[in-house]
């Protein structure tokens, strides 16, 4: 489960804010995010057998979609800032030992929604591939077609996901191997 964490001059947050009061997860109600999570997970646990593991969308908007990213923070339990950038933040995130996904990574052409395009990944990979374990392949974001749109087709060849660890008959992630309570 994710909410996104910002830069403070999120150029695009600033102007929802004003619009509709909107807030997100900063690190003044981290904690109270995480254990929220928790309560849901041994909730979802018990009733559904299902794993929810705690995670944060570590969310870098810019002008220049060329310096816009997006990374998932899978099983990350500590706050970490973006006020200093989205590689700082990966490799705060890392040091967490939080499993890290970029997500909807663009390539040449972008989004519908132009302010939608993240291309960061795509410009500057050899820099940021020590960091991130997965790439978002496909999107929510549906084709004209009907089916979900690519936003990496310059990415070279889908990643295996390496088996569960956790004990029999107990799930687990399989991004970042979180089990179950």
């Amino acid at each position: 489960m994710t909410d996104h964490a910002l830069p403070s001059d999120d150029p695009w947050f600033v102007e929802q804010r004003a619009r509709d009061g909107r807030t997100l997860v900063d690190s003044g109600n981290f904690d109270a995010y995480v254990a929220a999570i928790d309560r849901e997970a041994e909730r979802a646990h018990t009733r559904y057998g299902m794993l929810l593991v705690p995670g944060l969308e570590l969310t870098y908007n810019d002008l220049d979609p060329n310096n816009a990213a997006h990374a998932v923070a899978v099983g990350l339990r500590a706050f970490v800032p973006l006020d200093t950038g989205i590689f700082e933040a990966l490799g705060a995130a890392r040091e967490a030992g939080a499993a890290l996904i970029a997500a909807h990574p663009h390539g040449q052409k972008g989004d519908a929604i132009p302010r939608n395009t993240t291309r960061r990944f795509w410009r500057e990979w050899s820099r940021f591939a020590p960091l991130v374990d997965r790439v978002e392949l496909f999107n929510q974001a549906i084709s004209t077609a009907g089916s979900p749109r690519s936003t990496a087709p310059w990415w070279p060849a889908a990643t295996s996901i390496a088996p569960s660890t956790s004990p029999p008959g107990r799930p687990s992630c399989p991004v970042c191997g979180a089990s179950a309570p």
